[in-house]
């Protein structure tokens, strides 16, 4: 062995260089991934509890209006659908209740969807936001009319928004970090790698076998 087999400052620094960005391409790939699968789980939990709530508003829609629906009392329906409220409502775009032979009696419409739905669809998202939901009006265990209820994306979109918030803040924090312990573990390995390259360079220059 000579002296010019020995590892130079800057091989070592090139080292150095290589296991930082392997280490950091394995983070950055661990992090990326659980960022996306987390967003997507919650995506669907979040679609999963919408469909839900169409549920619960439907019946509950459903038993508020059945005199009215019975009367034709279209001024009674919209009272009912009013008495609902904002909060009652949160989750639907669009009401549509019909009679029995399929005339519509009313129609309620959320102010301000369409920017939410067409965000939504800009992104290619609007398959997460459950399908129009249909309940039937019972009297007597008769079917006197139906129902028909479209989910709002607005809390999708906001979710959305949130989560892309949320994960370029955890994106930044975990850069500094993995950063931080991708020098500190190449260190680690540089460290005892340069100690005995300095012992051999002695050996084989030096002659010190000592």
């Amino acid at each position: 062995m000579n002296a010019k087999s020995i590892p130079a400052a800057g091989e070592q620094r090139s080292l150095r260089s290589a296991l930082t960005r392997t280490y950091l391409a394995l983070m950055w790939l661990a992090v990326g991934m659980s960022s996306v699968l987390l967003t997507i789980l919650g995506m669907l939990a979040l679609r999963s509890s919408m469909q839900q709530n169409l549920h619960v508003i439907a019946r509950s829609m459903s038993y508020n209006v059945t005199a009215a629906v019975v009367f034709q009392d279209r001024p009674a329906i919209y009272s009912a659908i009013a008495a609902m409220g904002d909060g009652g409502l949160s989750e639907v775009a669009d009401v549509r209740i019909a009679d029995a032979k399929g005339n519509v009696l009313a129609s309620w419409h959320r102010d301000g969807n369409d920017s939410a739905t067409r965000s939504t669809k800009l992104l290619g998202m609007d398959w997460l936001v459950p399908p129009p939901l249909t309940e039937p009006i019972l009297h007597d265990d008769v079917e006197i009319g139906h129902l028909t209820l479209t989910a709002y994306g607005g809390s999708l979109w906001t979710f959305l928004q949130h989560g892309l918030a949320w994960l370029a803040v955890s994106f930044l924090l975990s850069a500094l970090c993995v950063m931080y312990f991708a020098r500190k573990f190449a260190g680690n390995i540089i460290s005892p790698l340069h100690n005995m390259a300095q012992i051999t360079r002695t050996i084989c220059v030096e002659r010190a076998f000592n």
